[in-house]
Parts: C-alpha cells; structure tokens; sequence
C-alpha cells in the first residue's frame, strides 16, 4: 500500500467507511511508515478534539428530543384512534411521524442555532496555538486543511494561521515563507506544495523547498519522493522535487538522505540526488548559492536588514571576481532589484576603507542601474567615496533617476581631482535640500565632508 492510498483510507477510517478489508492492510502499513502513523495519530487526535467539543451541544439535544418526545407521546397527548380490521384500534403512522420529525426538528435547531447571525458564534471554542503562520509571501498562497469534515481550500492572508497537516501550495508567481512554532522555518518557491505533517515532519509532493533549522532547535524531516532527509541543529538545506526524482543541496550544517535501506551523509557546499528508485552514492560537490538563489527573494521580503539577507548578500559578492562564474553571482544580486539595494550600500559603506576594489565597482554599478528614486540621497553621499568607480556608477545613477549631471560627467568623477568635483558636489547637494521633499522615503541629509575626500 502507497502512502497517498494509505492516508485516503485514514480519513475513511475516521468517517466510519472503510471497508473490513482494507483495514488489515492499512494497519500493517501504519504499523511500518512513520509518516502515516503520525499523520494517523493526528487525525484520531483531531476527532477526538471534536467529539469531545461538541459533547455537550449533543448531551443537550438528546436531552430536549427525549423531553419533547415524552410530551407528545401517547401518553400524554392521545393521537386519534382508528379503526383495525377486526375491531381492534391502532394509533395513527401520521403521528407517530410528528413525532420523529419534532425531534429531529428540535434537535438541528439546538445545534445549528438558525436565530444567530451567519458567522458569529455566541460561544466561540478556546484556539490553540497555531501549528505554523504565513510569515511572508509575494503571492496568493492556497491552504487546504486536514480536516475531514472541510477540505475545501482556502487563501491564508499574511501571518494567518496554518493547521497542522494542511496542505500548502504556492502559485506560478507567489514565494512564501512559513514560520514554524518550533522555531524552524520553511520556505517555498513557485509553484510548490508541501503537507505539513508535524512540527519536524514535512512532505514535498512538488516544487522547491528550503528548511531552516536555527541553530538551538530541533532539526526537521523531509518527505520527497519516496526519500527522507533528516536535518541536524542549524541546518540549512534545499529540496527539488519532480516526479520519481528529488535533490537535496546543503547550504549549512550536515544532513542525512534515507532512501530505504541506503543512507547518505551530505555537508555544506554538497548534494545528493534520488532518481527513479536509486540514490546517488556519494555527495558531490556543488555552489549552493547558485543552487538556491531563489531564495533570495524570499528573505528580500522579510526587509534589507535581514541577517541572513545580507549574508547572503555578501557572500554573491565576495565570490565576484573570485570565480569563473562571476557573472552569475551579479546575475543573482541584479535579479534582487531595488530590495538588494540595502544590503549592497552597506557593504559598500563597511568596505570604504578596505581594498575591495573589484566587488565594490560592481555593488555599486548594480546599485546606480536598480536602485529607485527613494536611494537618490545615498548615491549622492558616495560621490565622496574613495574609489573611483564607486564615484562614476554613482554618477551615473544620479543621471539616470534625475536627468542631472550637475555639470560634472561621470569620467571627471572617476578620475579627476577634487578640485574639479567639489562643485558639482555642492549643486547636489543644494539641489537635494531644495528637492527632498519629494521624496519622503529616503534618507533626507547627507553630511558634507570637512575635507577633500579624494
């Protein structure tokens, strides 16, 4: 028995349907899958929790039922007597009928509450902590709750709530992070879905996925066409899945790959891939910033001053210039757009005195071609900076957001003295205390340097 047929007869089981014959099998497939036994055990939980919740309402309606039924009865109320053949009476089946349908009458009344208005509850259930929450997303992302009783799937609005064993997808232009309540955090590409089976247990049936495991928390399992990844503390670690395929890359920390009986260990920097039934015997070595640079634009959501957006950040950088793929990494930063601007003026700002000279022209010559209106004041601080190139990308990005040069082109910028940029810089500066009103999100002053800075 497969595990998606296993988990159709569980939800069959709770309702009180499945077959005698299919029990057998499903029990011995619990009996050895530790997926379908937690997701078991949910399942019976949930409908405890349910029966349990609505004991009382149903004590209740039995209670009313019976007392209405006693009232009505024969023996209080006689029903008319009609005549039988051979002389004896009977009671008429027309109020034997009121009967059940008073009761049952009184009994949908109690419980479905027609006098309170559609979506209020007078007495509304205590919530538990929520299993997960929708912490960011770029696009509508669909959830499909567990329970039995309600499949329908619905759009989680941001920071909403997400039920243990729902079923997540994301859209063809949607990316997603869910943040976990035991601290691990799940994030989602396009086009993706995943079951969230338990608080380290999660199923990818399409997709990519990105599991953080801080460091301090318990690492997670990782369900993906037939395989299972088992993540240690402060692991950080990639899964594509296809059908009959998946790849697991490691960016931080160690994991273990199970594909039955066979076991792969995989460290950083290192992937395995599990293709029609065989697992690869080795890790090999990969660039997992490349691998995962997706990615990126979840943690852009979550704002510029993210630790790990930044470290990021810095690490496409620093392999500029250091790689023969050099132009990939600043493929990945421009593909950032005016949300990498941040952490790209903070490098530049960290390294002004440091000699980065290749990296630096290039944060800054992504910078002057993406960054928005809203950066104008910073591009104009680093026409003081000490590198050249710095100062020419700047320029040219103060041309390309205003149509101004202030009398200064970018070549005099990049290798001129200061005596030939000292005015241009002070009509930009002028011209920002007349204009940066009109841009209320950026950085409104911008020191003047007491000496020549170059």
């Amino acid at each position: 028995m497969l595990c998606d047929q296993a988990q159709e007869h569980l939800n069959a089981r709770i309702d009180g349907e499945l077959p005698v014959a299919a029990a057998a099998a499903l029990e011995a497939h619990v009996a050895n899958c530790a997926s379908c036994r937690a997701v078991a055990e949910t399942l019976a939980a949930i409908d405890a929790d349910l029966r349990q919740a609505y004991a009382p309402q149903r004590a209740s309606a039995a209670q009313l039922a019976e007392r209405v039924i006693a009232q009505l009865s024969p023996a209080a109320t006689p029903a008319p007597a009609v005549l039988a053949p051979g002389g004896s009476t009977r009671r008429s089946a027309w109020g034997q009928s009121a009967l059940a349908m008073a009761a049952g009458f009184l009994l949908a009344v109690l419980i479905f509450r027609p006098w309170t208005p559609r979506g209020t509850d007078p007495l509304p259930a205590p919530q538990a902590e929520p299993f997960a929450r929708l912490a960011v997303a770029s696009g509508p992302v669909e959830i499909q709750p567990a329970a039995a009783f309600d499949m329908r799937a619905f759009l989680c609005p941001q920071d909403g709530p997400i039920e243990r064993n729902s079923i997540v997808r994301t859209g063809p232009d949607a990316r997603a992070e869910i943040a976990l309540a035991d601290g691990n955090s799940l994030r989602l590409d396009c086009n993706t879905e995943v079951t969230l089976l338990g608080p380290e247990l999660v199923k990818v049936t399409q997709g990519r996925l990105f599991g953080v495991c801080p460091p301090g928390h318990k690492g997670m399992e990782i369900l993906s066409a037939g395989c299972k990844a088992v993540t240690q503390d402060a692991a950080q670690v990639a899964v594509e899945c296809q059908p009959n395929q998946a790849r697991y890359t490691v960016c931080e920390g160690n994991i273990s790959v199970q594909a039955g009986p066979k076991s792969v260990d995989v460290g950083a920097g290192r992937q395995v891939k599990f293709v029609a039934g065989e697992l690869s015997p080795a890790p090999e070595q990969c660039d997992d910033l490349l691998e995962t640079a997706w990615v990126n634009n979840v943690l852009a959501m979550r704002g510029a001053q993210d630790p790990e957006f930044a470290e990021r950040v810095n690490r496409l950088l620093a392999s500029i210039g250091a790689a023969k793929l050099s132009l990939l990494y600043e493929d990945e930063l421009r593909r950032l757009g005016d949300a990498g601007v941040p952490p790209l003026l903070a490098y530049l700002e960290a390294t002004r005195e440091t000699p980065h000279a290749g990296p630096r022209a290039t944060a800054a010559r992504i910078v002057a071609d993406v960054a928005e209106s809203r950066w104008i004041a910073d591009l104009i601080a680093l026409l003081t900076d000490t590198s050249g190139d710095v100062r020419l990308h700047a320029a040219h990005g103060l041309e390309r957001l205003t149509g101004r040069n202030q009398g200064c082109d970018g070549q005099t910028w990049q290798s001129g003295p200061w005596s030939l940029c000292a005015e241009p810089y002070q009509k930009w500066l002028a011209w920002w205390a007349a204009n940066r009103d009109r841009y209320p999100s950026a950085r409104q002053e911008i020191p003047a340097p007491n000496s020549a800075p170059f």
